[in-house]
């Protein structure tokens, strides 16, 4: 668990009131050189439920990067309700692109966790389906179409959007392949 003093460095550092050299030389690990730390802080919050320890794992595997082991870890946290990162979370697996990420990507698009009860555009759901996308697995592409049969207008109409993507990206010759997108 972090301490309070190391959140107000993450802080601190994330709003740019330290520079990467102070913060890096008052924090007790170096996140450049121990790539894990932020996945074993996220690890910790899993019993802590200490929603701001969430917070600053998460600025510093944005600033740091999250080994591919971190999915794992966001997938069992992007289903707790008791933080608010859950669209940082769906971003960050996007990036990753691991199709270990899909089951819980999907469950996640579904869910209206009450802390966005104020969302009417479901930026969510449309952020775990664009990391469905960017997956694009055989499995993937499956659970868009799951989506596209959903009660959320929102979400079932970006689904669609996102399969008649893939399709037109796959009827292209070399240009899916070069976009990264042709996973089976």
């Amino acid at each position: 668990m972090m301490t309070e003093q190391e959140r107000n460095l993450v802080i601190d550092y994330a709003g740019k009131r330290i520079s990467e050299a102070e913060f890096l030389a008052r924090f007790p690990v170096n996140p450049r050189e121990d790539l894990n730390y932020a996945t074993r802080a996220l690890q910790e919050t899993l019993q802590s439920r200490n929603k701001d320890d969430v917070e600053c794992a998460m600025i510093l595997g944005f600033v740091f990067g999250f080994p591919p082991e971190s999915v794992d870890v966001l997938c069992n946290l992007i289903l707790e309700d008791w933080h608010t990162q859950h669209e940082n979370m769906a971003w960050q697996m996007q990036r990753m692109k691991d199709p270990r990420a899909i089951d819980c990507l999907y469950k996640t698009a579904l869910v209206r966790f009450p802390y966005l009860a104020y969302d009417e555009v479901f930026a969510l759901g449309v952020k775990c389906a664009w990391a469905l996308y960017a997956i694009n697995t055989a499995e993937s592409r499956e659970k868009l179409r799951l989506l596209t049969q959903c009660d959320n207008e929102i979400i079932r109409k970006q689904a669609e959007r996102l399969l008649k993507r893939i399709a037109e990206e796959s009827a292209r010759p070399g240009d899916a392949s070069q976009a990264g997108h042709t996973r089976t």
